[in-house]
């Protein structure tokens, strides 16, 4: 995304309390931590500050089977759209939006996207 001139939140990949507590500076508080390969987001979280994000880093590295974390910016509070949009090659659009959008995008999907025979069971 970045390469098309998308702005997304800042993050870092990290492999150890060092790296992690330098990327926190970089990226600013609250940072969402994210191990890598944890079942159910086992030792991740928001940390406000870093204390919180040193002891989260610390569990989450001995929790990632590859000893990585990712940390990247907090978008708490934000509000978030989903917009939708599938155009053919005689350029026909069909369009749809949800506000606000779940926070998984699969389930936010609007009904015209189901087959008609599925759309009621």
């Amino acid at each position: 995304m970045e390469k098309i001139g998308l702005n997304v939140p800042k993050s870092f990949i990290v492999h150890t309390i060092e790296d992690a507590m330098d990327a926190g500076d970089k990226i600013g508080f609250p940072v969402i931590v994210r191990p890598s390969f944890t079942l159910g987001g086992t030792g991740g979280g928001v940390a406000y500050n870093r204390q919180e994000l040193r002891e989260m880093c610390t569990g989450g590295l001995d929790l990632s089977m590859t000893t990585e974390i990712m940390l990247e910016r907090s978008l708490l509070g934000w509000k978030e759209y989903e917009l939708e949009v599938v155009r053919d090659r005689k350029d026909n659009v069909v369009w749809s939006w949800r506000d606000p959008a779940r926070l998984y995008t699969s389930p936010a999907a609007p009904d015209g996207y189901r087959p008609p025979h599925r759309r009621f069971r």
